[in-house]
């Protein structure tokens, strides 16, 4: 199985050639690629879409990285309707507060470092196996949700990283 970020009205709409945009009134989650879609993949060609193998999953993790400092938290999506995408049902999920393996820890630093980022929201699955699988990092990412969900001292930890980084720049 494969998943895709795109509706059949929105690949119509690329044979148009209209890209493809998400606004807050229009997005599009993550979903399972339809056999029946499977002929329409050559209209997404120049399109940006991402597609992966389907993971089977315990939960998903959100893990945010600040400086050296991790935070991770589980979020239950295969307790919800929507198992494929855990920011359907967001506000249904149970999320906690976990410990990572040592190991998983260290190549995430490893990952921040070689590329640069002092930041990042790390999105992780946790196979019925125990294996770690890495979906992406967002330089960006959101994490208030999962602070205040489990309680974790992100906001602290962001504003501390970046007195520390003003101080080393003007001591």
């Amino acid at each position: 199985m494969f998943t895709i970020c795109a509706t059949k009205e929105k690949l119509r709409k690329v044979r148009k050639q209209e890209s493809f945009s998400s606004t807050s009134e229009e997005w599009r989650e993550t979903r399972v690629l339809k056999e029946e879609e499977i002929p329409l993949l050559d209209h997404v060609r120049h399109a940006p879409v991402i597609f992966q193998g389907y993971v089977d999953a315990v939960y998903d993790l959100r893990i945010t990285v600040v400086g050296d400092q991790i935070f991770a938290a589980a979020i239950f999506s295969q307790e919800t309707d929507y198992k494929i995408d855990c920011r359907i049902d967001i506000g249904k999920a149970r999320i906690e507060g976990v410990d990572l393996p040592p190991e998983v820890e260290e190549r995430l630093r490893m990952l921040m470092r070689r590329i640069g980022l002092v930041y990042g929201a790390v999105d992780m699955r946790l196979k019925p196996d125990g294996t770690y699988v890495f979906l992406e990092i967002n330089p960006a990412g959101q994490f208030r949700y999962i602070e205040a969900a489990c309680g974790l001292p992100i906001t602290a930890a962001m504003a501390a990283a970046l007195v520390e980084r003003d101080r080393m720049r003007h001591p």
